[in-house]
Parts: structure tokens; C-alpha cells; sequence
């Protein structure tokens, strides 16, 4: 399961210093053009966002705005300018290098950085990494921009033309000798065996057909026969429906591995997400990654507002304790209790239950050297119970005997202590199917939840840890066939907007968890 990356764009729309040669590309024709640079990328798991407000800075400055890629150190600005962004691509939108008509730049230019890749022998990297990427600063050369800002984007992640040249290669005495010293190879721009030898489109034009996407899909040249691929991202020809070969995705996944691109997604690596969604039509809200005072006033807020919290997260980011928070209409009774330890929680659990609270959703972490549970209660007057901290076959016993006596788990934790997982769970009264799938990786996970979808059976609360190597899933079950869905492994940016759609569509969040590398 390929992780789906967030990449943030920053734009920098740039002008003289007297404000002279300025641009004229408007920011809504620029977010435009990444909205169809991500439709193109999506095949290799990655979308692009940019925000309006605050990352469409206009600059004036002289230096910039004659950016060209000639000359002795032409990107040094540029990328002094670029590391002040960090964790985002940067774009300028430049006018280009003074010349006496006083004309604007036709080209746009990016390069691979140098991670070891093989590097075709004509197409040399002016250094080892030219961080940013520019464009026209002229509405009339930007055009709808999408394709072509996408071309570029895929030279900034690593891809080289499928031509062999930085440019068009217009001299076709010159193809015709490259191609009887070396064959097809000769034309090969990329050195990647799924992007066929390509001669561009110029050649093209001029040798076999005036109808460059329409016409004959392969032709001789010196007796070899040749079939670029005319849709492929990185050709000049790009006829729609512009496409990127596997080989090319790979090269751009390993390039944001790379220590000069990996910052683009370090925040959309370190911190994932996972929703399971129910069907539903009433209020709710979404409260992540708050402190927790703010979180506390926004449940208050919230709880003033007819809302209750369902389902809890706690966790670390760069050493601070966040919460994250699900929440659905209702005016029952309610309580929140955060932070103490296992005697305490203990004695306020029964408190609460005496007064007629049941536990829905249960959190334990360690601070300091202390364990800690955090519980979420609602109105309810039926049978229940609470498990903590036994071993798997010490729960899974507990499970069966508390399910034989009409009781149903409703929330699973695990957690490691010392060097053993443990295991606790939420029980509420029931006597209807259910089911409990516990250490799974994801295909196994994802097919059982296939399984006992089609089965009326529908997920409740989902747990996911890693084991080992291994990131493992374990899921709670319940009798069900109402719509659903489930969502794994996305950033923030992704399941927002997946909570948004699913939100439109009839579906509301139930169970949220939050992980990865930065989360503790």
C-alpha cells in the first residue's frame, strides 16, 4: 500500500525592483493549473496543495525576476530564497533575462537533483540540486499551465526528457547520426526501459507527420524503427491523457526519499491518519491536534452546542501531547476524564457508572513514568464492563466469556508494557453478531473487513500499531448494514478532504487514529 504524499507549493509571483516587467498570472489561474498537475500525478500517490492566503507571496526583486538557467551559478538566489520554504516546493513566476526587445522568457525550467541516479550522458545537471522551479510571470505564456507546469515538476522530482536533450533537438541531420551510431538507444532521453527512445516532436513534425498526437504511432529513422510514447509526461509531444510510466513513478518515490526532496513530505510522512465512517445525517465536528486546554474549551464549546465527543485521540508530536476529537449531535448526558492513573480512573469509572454514565472510548500512554488512562462517557443504564491490561489469550478469553453473558466489546486498546502487549476493552450490553480481527497486516485486514462487510457485519473501532517491522491493524466488529467506509494511511490534507466528501455523501467519522514516524 503505497503511501498517498501531500506536496505544498509556495508561489512567489515576482516583479522588478521597480516593479517594472511584473506578473500578470493570477493566483487563481495558478491554483487551477496545480489542480490539474495533481489529476496527473495521482498515479504516483501524490497531490498538490497550495493555499491562496498564505503562500502567493509577490516579490520585487530584480535578481529574481531575470532568472534564466545560463551563466556561471545562475541558481544561487533562487535557492537561497527557496530554503527560507522548507517542507515546500517553490515556484517563481519570473519575467526572465533582460534582453533589448524587452520580451518575456518562453521557457520554464527545472532539473533533477543528483541522488545517484544514472544521468544521461546529454543532459548534464547544472549542480547537484536546483530547489525550486520557474515559470512565466505572463498570463499570456501561462496559459492554462497544467501540463506543462507538471512537466516541470517531474524534472524537479527526478525525471529527465524522454528526448536526449535538455531542449528540442531541431537538428535532424544530427538524430539521424545518433541514431546510426547507437541504434534506438541513441534516443534514449531517460535511460528508462519503459519510456521508449524518442526523437520529440519536431523531428516529428517534419519527417513523418504535420498531425503530431494523430498521426502514425511508429516510423523508421535510419532503417530503426521508433514508437515514443506520445503521452508520457516528460515528452515534448504530451497528447492527452498525459501519463507517466511505472519506472518514472518509482524514480519519483525514491527522489522524495532523497536527503534534497524529503523535505517536501516530511510532514505528510511523519503524521497519518485513519477514519471508519457509518452512515449518518446529523451534526458533527472534527477537533484535531490541539493542546489540551484547547481541546477542553472546544469540547465545552462543543458540548454547548448539542455535541458530544464519541472517540478520543491522544498522542505526541515533537514532545508536545495532543488530542483529537470525534463528535456527533446528541444532548445526553456526558463526561470527560483525562490523565489519571489506573487507581483513579478506576474509582471514577465506577463513580460515573453509578451515576449512570457508561465508558464508550478508552485511552492509555505513559507520561513521565507513569501510565495513564483517559476515558470518554455517555448517558446509559445497561450492562457493561472493563478489561485492562491482560495478555492477548487472557483477552480473547475475557472476550468470549463477557460475549457468552450478552455483552459486546465496543472500543479495543493495545499497548506494549515493558516488553509485552496488553490489551483492554469497553463493553457494553448486546446480543447481536460481532466479531473481533486482531494483528493482521493490511491486505489481510482489509479482506477480512471485505469479508464480514459482506456479511452484515460492520467496523466499529480500529487499532493500528506496529509490530516488529510490520504495521498491524486489529478491529472491532458489530451487526450492521448501513453505508460505510474506511479510510487508511492518508496525511492531513487527504483525510480532511476525504472526511469533507464522506461527510456530503451521508457518512460521519466514528473511530479516528492517528500515527506514524513523528507520532509517539
Amino acid at each position: 500500500m503505497a503511501q498517498m504524499y501531500t506536496i505544498h507549493v509556495h508561489a512567489i509571483p515576482l516583479s522588478d525592483d521597480d516593479g517594472k516587467r511584473a506578473n500578470t498570472v493570477t493566483k487563481e489561474k495558478f491554483q487551477e493549473a496545480l489542480e490539474k498537475v495533481t489529476e496527473i500525478f495521482k498515479p504516483a500517490d501524490l497531490r498538490f496543495a497550495f493555499d491562496p492566503d498564505n503562500d502567493w507571496k509577490p516579490r520585487q526583486s530584480t535578481v529574481l525576476n531575470s532568472l534564466h538557467n545560463g551563466g556561471t551559478k545562475w541558481w544561487e538566489a533562487a535557492n537561497k530564497v527557496a530554503a527560507q520554504h522548507k517542507g515546500k516546493l517553490v515556484i517563481f513566476l519570473r519575467y526572465g533575462k533582460p534582453n533589448p526587445e524587452n520580451t518575456p522568457a518562453n521557457n520554464w525550467f527545472a532539473y533533477p537533483p543528483n541522488t545517484g541516479q544514472a544521468i544521461p550522458p546529454k543532459a548534464k545537471l547544472p549542480t547537484d540540486n536546483v530547489d525550486f522551479v520557474a515559470v512565466t510571470n505572463q498570463a499570456n505564456k501561462f496559459g492554462s499551465g497544467g501540463g506543462t507546469l507538471a512537466h516541470e515538476i517531474g524534472h524537479y522530482l527526478g525525471l529527465f526528457h524522454t528526448h536526449p536533450a535538455w531542449g528540442p533537438i531541431t537538428d535532424f541531420d544530427k538524430i539521424v547520426e545518433m541514431v546510426k551510431a547507437d541504434g534506438a538507444a541513441g534516443l534514449d532521453g531517460d535511460l528508462l526501459s519503459d519510456t521508449p527512445p524518442d526523437p520529440g516532436p519536431d523531428y516529428y513534425l517534419e519527417k513523418v507527420s504535420s498531425d503530431k498526437c494523430g498521426g502514425p504511432a511508429s516510423f523508421k529513422i535510419a532503417g530503426v524503427t521508433f514508437k515514443p510514447d506520445r503521452s508520457n509526461l516528460m515528452s515534448y509531444f504530451r497528447c492527452p491523457p498525459i501519463t507517466l510510466s511505472p519506472k518514472q513513478i518509482a524514480v519519483i518515490r525514491q527522489t522524495l526519499d532523497h536527503p534534497f526532496r524529503a523535505h517536501l513530505i516530511a510532514a505528510s510522512k511523519g503524521i497519518r491518519y485513519l477514519g471508519v465512517f457509518r452512515a449518518g445525517n446529523d451534526a458533527h465536528a472534527l477537533w484535531v491536534g490541539d493542546d489540551w486546554d484547547g481541546f477542553k474549551a472546544k469540547w465545552k464549546e462543543l458540548s454547548d452546542d448539542g455535541l458530544r465527543l464519541t472517540d478520543m485521540e491522544t498522542y505526541v508530536v515533537d514532545s508536545k501531547r495532543k488530542y483529537a476529537g470525534v463528535f456527533r449531535a446528541s444532548n445526553d448526558a456526558h463526561a470527560l476524564w483525562v490523565g489519571d492513573d489506573w487507581d483513579g480512573f478506576k474509582a471514577k469509572w465506577k463513580e460515573l457508572s453509578d451515576k449512570g454514565l457508561r465508558l464508550i472510548d478508552l485511552e492509555t500512554y505513559v507520561e513521565g513514568s507513569t501510565r495513564k488512562y483517559a476515558g470518554v462517557f455517555r448517558a446509559g443504564n445497561d450492562a457493561h464492563a472493563l478489561w485492562v491490561g491482560d495478555d492477548w489469550d487472557g483477552f480473547k478469553a475475557k472476550w468470549k466469556e463477557l460475549s457468552d453473558d450478552g455483552l459486546r466489546l465496543i472500543d479495543l486498546e493495545t499497548y506494549v508494557e515493558g516488553s509485552k502487549r496488553k490489551y483492554a476493552g469497553v463493553f457494553r450490553a448486546g446480543n447481536d453478531a460481532h466479531a473481533l480481527w486482531v494483528g493482521d497486516d493490511w491486505d489481510g485486514f482489509n479482506a477480512k473487513w471485505k469479508e464480514l462487510s459482506d456479511k452484515g457485519l460492520r467496523l466499529i473501532d480500529l487499532e493500528t500499531y506496529v509490530e516488529g517491522s510490520t504495521r498491524k491493524y486489529a478491529g472491532v466488529f458489530r451487526a450492521g448494514t448501513d453505508a460505510h467506509a474506511l479510510w487508511v494511511g492518508d496525511d492531513w490534507h487527504g483525510f480532511k478532504e476525504k472526511w469533507q466528501q464522506f461527510s456530503a455523501d451521508g457518512l460521519r467519522l466514528i473511530n479516528l487514529e492517528v500515527y506514524g514516524p513523528s507520532v509517539s
